[in-house]
């Protein structure tokens, strides 16, 4: 399996809809209109396997201090082989200039990105998980 990560806001609508509804979600059954928002996002980054999308991270941002991540799926194929560590690892430098991340995602994948992406403790840097928002770390 060679995967490889880019940061393209272009996606077929098809390729979408695969990965989307794969995972089960709805969002899936509107490719169109998920391609067309995906150009809008502020960072976008994809795993892919040749043709086929691997995974998706899509966050908007006001530059500021605030931002959201609204998408973070990973095609059940490639689960567990850290292609959301990757994609979610890409956003997170991305973003981590901006002071709050909104983290209403993690409801039900805490546990996943408190380790992978939210490290905590003294050594741990980057940004800080909060049961309600993340924050980046002053120290």
């Amino acid at each position: 399996m060679a995967l490889f990560y880019n940061d393209t806001r272009e996606f077929s609508p098809e390729a979408l809809e695969e990965l989307f509804l794969l995972v089960q979600w709805e969002s899936g059954n509107h490719p169109e209109r998920l391609a067309k928002a995906l150009r809008r996002y502020g960072a976008v980054f994809s795993a892919w396997d040749g043709s086929r999308l691997a995974g998706l991270v899509a966050a908007m941002d006001d530059g500021t201090m605030t931002a959201y991540v609204h998408y973070l799926l990973v095609h059940p194929r490639y689960q567990g082989c850290g292609v959301g560590s990757v994609v979610a690892g890409y956003v997170q430098k991305t973003l981590c200039r901006v002071f709050a991340h909104s983290s209403h995602f993690l409801q039900g994948k805490g546990s996943f990105l408190r380790k992978e992406w939210f490290p905590s403790g003294p050594d741990a840097g980057g940004c800080a998980f909060d049961s309600s928002y993340v924050r980046r770390n002053r120290d």
